[in-house]
Parts: C-alpha cells; sequence; structure tokens
C-alpha cells in the first residue's frame, strides 16, 4: 500500500509534550490531513470529522493509494466504495489558508450525507471544523 508522506491531525486538547492548549474547533471536529498528494500532481486530502485515529489514517491512505494508482479519479461528490464497511464521499474544500483540498466524508448510520441528515454532528463535516473560521 503505497501511503502519503505524512498525515497530521490537529484537534482540541493539550499537548502531552509542549503543554500548550488548543481549543479552535468545533465539538466532534479536528483537522487531519495529507502532506505528500501535492509532489504527485494532486490535492491533500482531510478528514474533519474526530473518530478514531487510526481510523482516519486508514481512511487517508486508501484513498490516497487510489489515486496514485489511478484508480479514481477525483471530483466533487465523488462516492468511494467499501473504505471501512461503509461509502464515503470528497468534497471540494479548502484548508485554513485556502488552498484547495479534498475532503473525505462519512455518512451517518443511515447511510447519509451532511446536506441530508439529522445528525448535526455528521452535518458539521461540510462546513469547516475551525469555530473562527471566515469561510
Amino acid at each position: 500500500m503505497m501511503r502519503v508522506r505524512q498525515i497530521h491531525m490537529v484537534t482540541d486538547g493539550t499537548c502531552e509534550k509542549c503543554q500548550s492548549e488548543e481549543n479552535s474547533f468545533h465539538k466532534y471536529m479536528c483537522d487531519a490531513h495529507s502532506h505528500g498528494m501535492d509532489k504527485f500532481g494532486h490535492r491533500e486530502l482531510q478528514m474533519v470529522l474526530l473518530i478514531d485515529p487510526k481510523l482516519i489514517a486508514y481512511a487517508i491512505n486508501s484513498v490516497a493509494e487510489k489515486i496514485l494508482d489511478g484508480d479514481i479519479k477525483p471530483k466533487d461528490k465523488l462516492v468511494i466504495s467499501n473504505v471501512f464497511g461503509c461509502d464515503i464521499r470528497l468534497d471540494e474544500a479548502t484548508d485554513e489558508d485556502g488552498k484547495l483540498l479534498w475532503r473525505i466524508v462519512v455518512p451517518d448510520e443511515k447511510g447519509k450525507y451532511p446536506e441530508e441528515t439529522d445528525d448535526e454532528i455528521f452535518a458539521m463535516q461540510s462546513g469547516s471544523p475551525y469555530k473562527n473560521a471566515v469561510n
């Protein structure tokens, strides 16, 4: 499996190493994103739903592999089948600096995406994970 060079995950909390505190995110949100897809001529990948970091890494690496192997051609609202047992979707989004990327969006338990769901946590994947975002 081809793995992206790095995946960074930023969440609220206190860093065990430096004791700095982060309080920038909406509840249940994070900014987990790849670094290295741009070296292959592709946009970086991001997930904002705060779930198990191992699942986030698996999803980002799985989608990266499909893109880099040419199995999928990313486009807005593209549904990718069977990534951790369900279909996921790529949405065009921007990072906190305004750079275009592909956001991996996970449906709720009923298979509904953010614009269809009644679950406010899953619905938040459409917006910025940051509390003070301008977009």
